[in-house]
């Protein structure tokens, strides 16, 4: 049995009666109760006048909740969702963001590499000023890598977990796409052509290396200044890469597998002031071009020597036309095994060593000095250049001479020898020779008639015309 009951009333009886003090009534239209007040006019509700959590359709303001929460997906029904901006943010490390807003501008140009963040909000910062914002673990900035701002540029922030901010996107105020610091990526690499775009890619003079075997590169440039007169035949260095090296001194250095240089395959001695471009290959393996202080190609470069250990024949090669204008050679104590053979010379192009019947003619003197008398070896058409006859093995033949090339016919070879016979007198004169067809020109050779060379040395420079 009910001890007490509330006056059941409609919305028009309850909006048109002014309840007393302390009465209860229940709007069964509402299914809500009410108190009266003795002056409000249908009374108050019980629910409270400020407590937004009614019963479902009864919520009207959300600004009383300090934790509102979605039961499901938000519908604008086609309005939208405002953002504050909040008050301005003095750059500090770290960076504490305000709660009276989403865009907030950042003046000073402190730099900073935290930011104090609760989990899951979305921010804009505008910065007022230049400043370092450090990529990190708290801060992870597009291209890893740390960001110096400009006045006007504006970040677009997420932040993933408490003061752990991703920076989604960067605006530069004026306009430009944003350059990716490379100073922070220790192996930065292109997708594609890097296009200059008018501008120029800058390279950076090295710390001095002295000189050594091997030649250690630095990397903390791209142009060197060798010290020193120590040779080398290598040179320590990655692959890729590619780099100058200045000369103060004089030093030899020494091709092979380690170093090919623009000058026909021979070793080269730098003068104070020459330069080398060069390009690495593979590791510790480089290709250079010389570039010479006084301007001139090379001229007088060696491009090699042979020394005779029972040699057949000591071939030279690598005789570049393209580099050289003429080839110098000399040969010295060139000791045959066997007494009284003709000492003599050949050329050739890529194919080989020309020795065909008929590839050369020749026309060499023998005087001695013991008489005034003037004999001479001639042949139009033979299988060498002969230019001594009667060498022995009791002294080598020794002599200089120059090599011409030709487009229109073939290598001219001219020159002077010096020998003892096989009574000790001393024979020479000079010699001329000629090659009889074209050829593309890239090596000599000497050799005896018969039997080997015991010993000696042949050499042969190229010369430049500047």
């Amino acid at each position: 049995m009910a001890l007490y009951t509330i006056p059941l009333v409609t919305t028009a009886e309850r909006t048109g009666y002014t309840p007393i003090e302390g009465e209860h009534i229940y709007d069964e239209d509402l299914d809500e109760a009410f108190v009266g007040d003795g002056s409000t006019t249908g009374g108050n509700t019980l629910k409270g006048d400020v407590g937004p959590q009614g019963p479902p359709g009864t919520l009207t303001a959300v600004v009383d909740d300090t934790s509102p929460q979605l039961g499901g997906f938000l519908d604008p029904n086609d309005n939208f969702i405002g953002m504050d901006k909040g008050g301005d943010l003095a750059s500090a490390s770290p960076l504490v963001l305000g709660i009276d807003g989403d865009y907030f501008d950042v003046t000073g140009t402190t730099g900073f590499a935290v930011m104090t963040v609760a989990a899951n909000r979305f921010f804009i910062l505008q910065f007022d000023g230049a400043l370092v914002v450090t990529h990190g673990a708290s801060i992870v900035i597009p291209g890893g890598a740390n960001f110096t701002t400009s006045p006007g540029d504006q970040f677009q922030c997420f932040s993933t977990a408490a003061n752990t901010v991703r920076i989604v996107a960067i605006t530069r105020a004026n306009g430009t796409p944003v350059a990716i610091n490379l100073v922070d990526d220790t192996s930065p690499q292109l997708g594609g052509f890097l296009d200059p775009n008018d501008n120029y890619v800058g390279s950076t003079k090295g710390g001095d290396l002295a000189s050594a075997s091997p030649l250690i590169l630095g990397i903390d440039g791209d142009y060197f200044n060798v010290t020193g007169t120590t040779g080398f035949a290598t040179i320590t260095v990655a692959t890729n890469r590619r780099f100058q090296l200045q000369f103060d001194g004089v030093l030899a250095i020494t091709v092979g597998a380690g170093i090919t240089l623009n000058n026909g395959g021979s070793n080269f001695t730098t003068a104070p002031g020459d330069i080398i471009d060069f390009q690495s290959v593979a590791a510790n393996v480089v290709v250079g071009t010389i570039n010479k202080a006084d301007g001139a190609k090379g001229s007088w470069v060696v491009i090699d020597s042979k020394v005779a250990s029972a040699s057949p024949s000591l071939t030279i090669t690598g005789l570049d036309t393209t580099i050289y204008d003429r080839f110098a050679f000399a040969w010295v104590k060139m000791i045959p095994s066997s007494n009284n053979v003709s000492f003599q010379m050949r050329v050739g192009d890529a194919g080989g060593i020309d020795s065909g019947a008929t590839d050369y003619a020749y026309h060499s003197t023998n005087v001695t000095v013991a008489s005034a008398a003037y004999a001479a070896s001639v042949n139009a058409g033979t299988s060498n250049i002969g230019i001594a006859l009667n060498v022995t093995t009791a002294d080598g033949i020794g002599g200089t001479g120059d090599i011409i090339p030709s487009d229109s016919e073939g290598p001219t070879i001219t020159g002077d020898f010096i020998h003892k016979n096989a009574s000790a007198a001393y024979h020479g004169g000079p010699f001329r020779g000629i090659r009889l067809a074209a050829i593309t020109l890239d090596r000599v050779q000497v050799l005896f008639s018969s039997g080997n060379i015991t010993s000696g040395r042949f050499t042969v420079w190229g010369i430049a015309h500047t």
